[in-house]
């Protein structure tokens, strides 16, 4: 007689990891067990199997800390040891039409074992659980520094190359147009996305992801062109040209980037000059509004005004509403601090790179003297 609900850990004998199928496997750490929580998850269990029948041979476990309370000897890339429990949870399934359903069900069964837990203290296990952001995969600012250098010596761009060939599918038909699969690769590991460079791709993300919902945060058009006008200003700077070519490692692949969004005739701004650009950039900011409006299921779309705070965004997201305060920031100056944050860090790689060639032709003259001599 085969069971309806499998409490248990696949075996050998149901082969899962060889046998073909979707199957996710994730961990999350916990700080301590409760016990409503696991019987909520045990009904969550079962009402995944009674929605998907294909998905029966997935299964979770709590899995325990043997060790002592105390801390590592030495710092690692875990160093996990506040957390007390493991929680494991293999999702597995065959068929494709509730791929999106399972997937929910999993996050879901995360959440439900982390009820009363502050978001700040999550923990992900960072081989296994990919959504959470890379802070949650490894503690302490000094070991994501380390990371991030590992990651620029093999990826120096980061995503701006793989952005340009979105741009270049869509905008200047070189290369073939993005597919879903394109687009998990690009944004796998994000929740979400906003700004730009994804509103040119506005369409193409709703098509993509279409159980994906929708925020839309319209600002007074003269509110938003005096942020919008900074920025620019700061894009069309005569030294970022400079930067971009002395710079080919940080300034260069951002300011190409932001060239194809704000500085192209064939994208989505329709101009390469800054002056033009104002005049039409209100124009703009409407076409693309009333776009999304005209394209996007209502179902899906919320018209979102930040003086309404947390309420609406977060009964429309299906989340609890968080106990701070809905933050305000000012656009237009970070925007601008941050361009110039970049062109900083930009124009000290230039003059370190610059003394290191003229230090090496330093040395060879002296050299090529000595041996004349």
């Amino acid at each position: 007689m085969v069971r309806k609900y499998q409490y248990r850990t696949p075996t050998t004998a149901a082969a899962p990891f060889e046998a073909k199928g979707f199957k996710h496997f994730t961990i999350a750490g916990l700080p301590g067990f409760e016990r409503e929580p696991y019987l909520k998850l045990i009904s969550l269990y079962q009402e995944m199997i009674e929605e998907c029948p294909d998905a029966n041979t997935s299964s979770f476990n709590v899995q325990w800390d043997s060790r002592g309370p105390w801390p590592p000897h030495f710092d690692s890339a875990m160093s996990h040891h506040d957390v007390r429990f493991w929680q494991n949870t293999l999702t597995w399934h065959t068929d494709p039409q509730n791929r999106s359903k399972v997937d929910e069900y999993d996050k879901r069964t995360i959440e439900l074992m982390r009820t009363g837990q502050a978001e700040a203290d999550w923990i992900d296990y960072q081989n296994c659980t990919r959504e959470g952001p890379i802070d949650r995969r490894f503690r302490g600012a000094e070991r994501l520094l380390r990371l991030r250098k590992i990651k620029k010596a093999w990826d120096p761009t980061t995503q701006c190359a793989n952005w340009i060939r979105t741009f270049d599918a869509k905008y200047h038909n070189r290369g073939p147009p993005f597919t879903r699969d394109d687009w998990d690769d690009l944004l796998g590991n994000y929740c979400a996305v906003t700004d730009s460079p994804a509103f040119c791709f506005a369409e193409e993300l709703m098509a993509a992801y279409p159980d994906a919902k929708v925020v839309l945060v319209e600002r007074d058009v003269e509110s938003w062109y005096r942020s919008f006008e900074s920025m620019t200003d700061e894009m069309y700077n005569p030294i970022v040209r400079v930067l971009r070519v002395l710079d080919p490692q940080v300034l260069g692949p951002t300011a190409t980037l932001f060239n194809y969004v704000y500085r192209d005739r064939r994208g989505f701004c329709r101009t390469d000059d800054n002056e033009e650009l104002k005049g039409i950039a209100r124009t703009l900011y409407r076409e693309h509004y009333e776009r999304i409006r005209r394209t996007c299921p209502g179902w899906r779309l919320l018209d979102f005004r930040l003086a309404d705070g947390w309420g609406p965004l977060y009964e429309f997201l299906g989340k609890g509403v968080p106990a701070v305060p809905l933050p305000r920031l000012n656009e237009g100056a970070a925007l601008k601090g941050m361009f110039r944050e970049f062109q900083r860090r930009s124009m000290l790689l230039v003059l370190r790179n610059l003394a290191l060639v003229c230090l090496v032709a330093w040395v060879g003259l002296l050299a090529v003297g000595w041996v004349r001599r």
